[in-house]
């Protein structure tokens, strides 16, 4: 097995639904606050179906903290 195939089998995708985020710059600050957590690979929002995919091993509990923290809404899709 090679590395790289190892960590892809780690790493766990989720998808959660945002409420109030309404511009560009909405979006910019949920995906930093999300890649700047510990355990997040990458986080990608949609801004047209107001959800965002986050990938790496991290509980959606302290996803979903970090948006609201930020102000906004999230549950799991």
């Amino acid at each position: 097995m090679n590395k790289s195939a190892n960590i892809t089998d780690k790493q766990n995708n989720q998808e959660l639904i945002i409420e109030g985020a309404g511009c560009g710059s909405c979006v910019g600050k949920i995906e930093a606050a999300l890649k700047s957590i510990n355990g997040v690979d990458s986080s990608e929002m949609n801004f047209a179906l107001r959800t965002v995919s986050v990938t790496g091993e991290v509980a959606s509990e302290v996803l979903i903290k970090a948006i609201e923290t930020l102000g906004y809404n999230a549950e799991n899709a």
